[in-house]
């Protein structure tokens, strides 16, 4: 089986579209809007967060605010072992929201999400 089969199906398996799209295409790049300077905090919360590997990291928790006012997605990672979850954060500034597929894509892999240090009180939610 063709290998971007492979990747359309697992979209469709995620509840992803499966349509040709800026995140299937590679001769194409990808149509996308920075988040840290153009999306509304509440759009943010709650949307899906897509791995640069093409795997459904989860969804955005909320956004949070370190001791100088960066602003990360938290987001809720699965255990290696999958015998729990845990927060951590991801730099708002390096995600990218793709209209085709209604979700922000990282540029992080998911096993390097999974290595990230939990999220701890260093950070504080940022009011919406």
């Amino acid at each position: 089986m063709n290998p971007g089969h492979l990747l359309r199906i697992g979209l469709v398996l995620l509840g992803l579209p499966a349509a040709a799209s800026p995140v299937l295409a590679q001769t194409d790049p990808p149509v996308s809007v920075p988040v840290a300077t153009d999306m509304p905090l509440e759009t943010i919360a709650g949307a899906r967060l897509v791995t640069a590997d093409k795997e459904l990291a989860g969804r955005i928790e909320r956004v949070v605010v370190d001791e100088f006012d960066n602003r990360f997605a938290e987001i809720t990672v699965d255990t290696q072992l999958g015998l729990g979850e845990r927060r951590v954060v991801v730099p708002l500034a390096d995600l990218t929201w793709h209209e085709d597929i209604a979700a922000f894509l990282t540029t992080a892999e998911q096993d390097e999400l999974d290595d990230l240090p939990e999220s701890d009180d260093a950070f504080r939610p940022l009011p919406r």
